[in-house]
């Protein structure tokens, strides 16, 4: 590979839903990029349903255009443009489309959305010539990819995207066209490396960038707690497996053990998770304290005894990658457990930097929870080993550099 051009570039980024409370890692990786010295447009598919509100947030808010704010019938008008003023670029990417449309069903949804997802690139092509835009990356392999490389197949520009965890596993349309036209498949773990190559991606096409957070946290002393406190963050979804960690509470309880639960988020499974705290006879131990604004994550977190996540696959097979809260949570010595599913034990070694239990097993769940409750040697075991972990792998920093390099390959 050639070495990193230090010439100042332009570069685009584009996401579902920027800047959204429940991507900062997005926007964390523009300001570092910005930082280095890149000039980066942003683009989001979507306005963002729940917003980031840190000042760095509105920063990049103020900067964001929305391509799905624009009038839809501007999107006509800008393919008959690309048209017109593009012609060469124009047939090969509309040749790729209908590559794409006989690929998965001629007459479907799909094949409905690609061809609105292309008139969609061609407002995204006119912006990024206009702004001269070199390099266009984009974070998630479903519809903001789609509509990716069709821009950058107008604009004749390289562009590479990150793949996460539900678009791949539940939404993984086109993942080998997606590559083959891409400078670079990024993505977050070695398990989903393993997934994109079983799609037929060759591993030398794949690299890996963490989501990674800021290492260099120095942390208080902490107050100990008379009752420990088991805290637990996400989208109050089937896939966070709040559910699992209710019954491995009422296991705990029935052990005699004194504890209380803090479950953070929203979500359509508020009720129906209230309701089986109530019914498994446990609901004055657990609090569902509501959503948490990002910056005040932190110091709910540093108020834990135990971070819990017990991620576990929906009925849809969709999972968690490696969620960003349990390196947040190690970077603050919280010791941590979670499940051994997709990436999450490249993060979480069971024994080394937390513990982890098999998926939907409340009674496994339990027992590590006793053992990390009861044990204070164990406990400072895992959160020397979690927080090395963290700056070795998982730094903002460290994984910042990766892509950077990724983007300013010539």
């Amino acid at each position: 590979m050639n070495k990193p051009s230090t010439m100042k570039k332009n570069i685009a980024y584009l996401g579902p839903e920027i800047p959204a409370i429940s991507a900062t890692f997005i926007y964390n990786e523009i300001i570092g990029l910005e930082e280095k010295g890149i000039n980066v447009f942003i683009y989001s598919v979507h306005y963002p349903e729940v917003m980031a509100e840190e000042p760095e947030a509105i920063k990049i808010f103020e900067k964001t255009q929305y391509l799905y704010k624009i009038p839809k019938y501007k999107f006509a008008l800008f393919v008959v443009f690309e048209l017109i003023t593009n012609f060469r670029n124009y047939i090969k990417t509309a040749g790729k489309l209908l590559h794409d449309i006989r690929s998965i069903k001629l007459i479907s949804s799909d094949s409905v959305k690609l061809i609105f997802q292309f008139f969609a690139g061609s407002v995204l092509a006119y912006e990024l010539r206009k702004k001269e835009v070199q390099h266009l990356h984009v974070h998630f392999a479903h519809v903001p990819t789609q509509i990716g490389m069709y821009a950058a197949g107008l604009s004749g520009i390289p562009f590479t995207f990150t793949a996460h965890a539900n678009d791949i596993f539940e939404r993984g349309l086109l993942l080998k066209e997606k590559a083959d036209r891409s400078k670079q498949v990024i993505t977050i773990s070695e398990y989903n490396k393993r997934f994109l190559v079983s799609k037929g991606i060759s591993p030398e096409k794949i690299c890996i960038v963490r989501c990674g957070i800021k290492a260099n946290i120095k942390n208080s002393t902490k107050k100990s707690k008379k009752v420990p406190v088991i805290g637990s963050i996400g989208r109050l979804v089937e896939k966070k497996g709040m559910d699992v960690l209710i019954a491995a509470c009422v296991l705990l309880k029935n052990d005699g053990i004194r504890f209380k639960l803090e479950i953070a988020g929203d979500g359509p499974l508020l009720q129906p998770l209230a309701a089986l705290a109530e019914k498994l006879n446990i609901s004055e131990r657990v609090d569902f304290i509501g959503p948490l604004r990002h910056d005040r994550v932190f110091d709910w977190l540093k108020s834990l005894s135990v971070f819990a996540l017990a991620c576990k696959r929906d009925k849809n097979g969709d999972a968690d990658g490696i969620p960003v809260v349990l390196m947040e949570a190690m970077a603050y010595d919280i010791p941590v457990l979670s499940t051994s599913i997709t990436g999450v034990p490249e993060l979480v070694e069971h024994e080394k930097t937390g513990l982890l239990s098999p998926p939907e097993n409340a009674e496994l769940l339990y027992k590590n929870l006793k053992r990390i409750l009861s044990d204070k040697k164990l406990r400072n075991k895992l959160v020397a080993g979690a927080r090395k972990r963290v700056e070795e792998e998982f730094s903002q920093d460290i994984n910042i550099e990766r892509i950077y390099k990724i983007i300013m390959e010539q």
